[in-house]
């Protein structure tokens, strides 16, 4: 029995020279695909994420939102990249495209009726209200003159300035401020420069900025008085893509639940707010008839609340 099976011995020995590069290249076949397919459910899993790139180099605006974003991202468990847009576009604009799907699939945007029905709102607001508190910019040699505002009809006697295609435009409008406008939101600058309007409202986190770059130009912050209405900044996408507007809201959401959105919120905003001495001005109160009823206005914990500063 012995005998038989050494006679076979070298063929098994051929066998195996011939086989063994052969399974040696199959493995190598094997492991490629599955690195290759690793890679691929990696790649199809990461979610590529592009947002309107900012108008100016000196525009830090998109700064808080897209830290705010991404911690909602990592805060749902997403691999994510997130890049700005080729082009600079306005808020029209900006709309459009994110309707069509082709160039951007993130906004940041004022709520209103119109865009809710265009585009689809996550609807907790980013800034946590602070949209409609509104301090303003003016001429330094004019700040004698708000001294006196005490209610809507005094402010109705300035100016305002707005780029023509913000929702602010027309919330000022309806009760009755007289608002001039440009399509660009450089150019405000330069008009209340030139006088061309009395006060530049803006978002209390993002004034102190704009003040300093253009102090040497004699542009200062208001210190008398606040107008606030109700205002909601939502993340926007387009409406079909449901997915996306879950898994942005589900982050917010935990973000929310476990205080690492208030945090964020208080870190990039809890001097400014400090800083522009709420309680020590005149508030005149605007209504906002463009605000969509769904607008959750009775969730506190969307809001922000004066108590949220030390």
């Amino acid at each position: 029995m012995s005998s038989q099976f050494m006679s076979f011995e070298p063929f098994v020995t051929e066998v195996r020279k011939v086989l063994a590069p052969r399974i040696a290249r199959l493995v190598l076949i094997m492991l490629a695909w599955c690195v290759l397919s690793s890679q691929h459910v990696f790649a199809s899993d990461t979610l590529s994420l592009v947002y309107p790139r900012p108008v100016s180099a000196f525009d830090r605006r998109s700064e808080y939102p897209l830290k705010l974003l991404e911690l909602a991202l990592q805060k749902a468990g997403k691999a994510y990249a997130l890049n700005p847009s080729v082009a600079v576009m306005n808020k029209a604009r900006v709309t459009e495209e994110l309707v069509s799907g082709k160039e951007i699939n993130v906004v940041w945007m004022v709520t209103s009726i119109e865009r809710e029905e265009r585009l689809l709102p996550i609807r907790i607001c980013i800034f946590k209200g602070l949209g409609g508190w509104r301090i303003s910019l003016a001429r330094k040699e004019k700040l004698e003159s708000f001294a006196g505002v005490r209610n809507l009809d005094d402010l109705r006697k300035f100016r305002a300035g707005q780029q023509i295609d913000w929702p602010d435009t027309a919330i000022l409008r309806a009760s009755g401020i007289s608002v001039e406008t440009t399509a660009t939101y450089d150019s405000l600058f330069q008009m209340l420069i030139r006088d061309r309007f009395d006060w530049f409202p803006r978002n209390i986190p993002e004034i102190w900025a704009e003040a300093e770059i253009y102090a040497d130009k004699g542009v200062v912050v208001e210190p008398h008085f606040l107008v606030r209405y109700p205002s909601a900044y939502y993340f926007f996408v387009n409406r079909k893509d449901v997915s996306l507007a879950n898994t942005i809201e589900e982050g917010l959401e935990k973000a929310l639940k476990d205080g690492s959105f208030d945090k964020l919120f208080l870190e990039y905003h809890g001097d400014v707010l400090a800083r522009a001495n709420v309680k020590n001005r005149t508030i005149i109160e605007l209504p906002n008839p463009f605000l969509p009823p769904l607008t959750p206005l009775k969730r506190k914990d969307l809001w922000f609340d004066t108590r949220m500063l030390k």
